[in-house]
């Protein structure tokens, strides 16, 4: 099962955090999850996902939690998780992301 595009369709809610740990989750992580504005706390550890994380990640400007270890990321942090001002803790251990920022 792959994170649906649709997942966008959350953005004119209250959201805060959002869990979809251990799912089994599999693909890309959709550059529509960088809608979900009010997402405070994103949890995606323990699954499959693999590609680059989306750009649009630095548009969630609430987050201040992002757990994505233990999946099969790739590439580099994107520059736009500089606008991530509230962002206390990134756990991407497990993974193969490269040192560097985009």
């Amino acid at each position: 099962m792959n994170i649906p595009k649709s997942i966008g369709d959350l953005a004119n809610t209250s959201l805060s955090s959002l869990d979809l740990s251990e799912c089994g989750l599999k693909g890309r992580i959709p550059k529509e999850i960088g809608k979900l504005s009010s997402l405070i706390e994103l949890e995606l550890y323990g699954n499959y996902l693999r590609g680059e994380i989306p750009s649009s990640v630095g548009n969630m400007l609430k987050l201040q939690m992002i757990n994505a270890s233990s999946n099969q990321l790739e590439g580099l942090i994107p520059s736009e998780f500089c606008n991530l001002r509230y962002l206390g803790n990134l756990d991407l251990t497990s993974n193969k992301i490269s040192s560097g920022v985009l």
